[in-house]
């Protein structure tokens, strides 16, 4: 499991190593934070599209028990790391922040490279609108989208020529 991890993965249980916590133990305490993080940016997203508190308290409750009726958030694995950052990149998407949708692009690569995908995607469709009948361009998020498409493209050249050190 080691020779296919995400780098930013291992680095992560190696600084806890570093520090003193056992893998198993920190293994256990991740996906705790890893659910509050999560909660927060759920409800930052919420209050982005609508600002009732009530909606985004409730849309936080229901993913909160859809996200621990599942395996991947408490298991602890790079998966785990999909939720918090990929609702990091939706929230930092909603606020046009420039840097901080980069450095998400940058943490989806190194926890969870499958992610950049749909964040590409919803990249590109922040470049249309869809108006009386016609699709126009938004010239407007034009540097926050090339910027963005750029990192995740040199971050999926990062990560894709690594490979197993194992043979299939």
């Amino acid at each position: 499991f080691q020779s296919i991890a995400p780098l930013g993965f291992t680095c992560l249980y190696k600084l806890a190593a570093i520090f003193g916590i056992e893998p198993f133990a920190f293994n256990k305490i991740l996906p705790l934070f890893l659910g509050l993080l999560t909660s927060g940016y759920c409800f930052g997203i919420c209050w982005e599209i609508i600002p009732i508190p009530t909606a985004a308290f409730f849309s936080s409750l229901f993913l909160n028990i859809n996200l621990w009726l599942m395996d991947s958030l408490s298991s602890g694995t790079p998966r785990s790391f999909v939720y918090p950052i990929f609702m990091a990149f939706i929230y930092y998407l909603l606020k046009r922040s420039l840097i901080p949708c980069l450095l998400t692009i940058i943490l989806q690569a190194q926890f969870y490279p499958q992610t950049i995908f749909v964040s590409i995607i919803l990249l590109l469709l922040q470049l249309v609108t869809w108006k009386q009948q016609q699709l126009l361009l938004i010239k407007n998020n034009l540097f926050l989208v090339f910027s963005s498409l750029s990192i995740a493209l040199i971050s999926l050249f990062i990560y894709a020529p690594s490979s197993s050190k194992f043979a299939p």
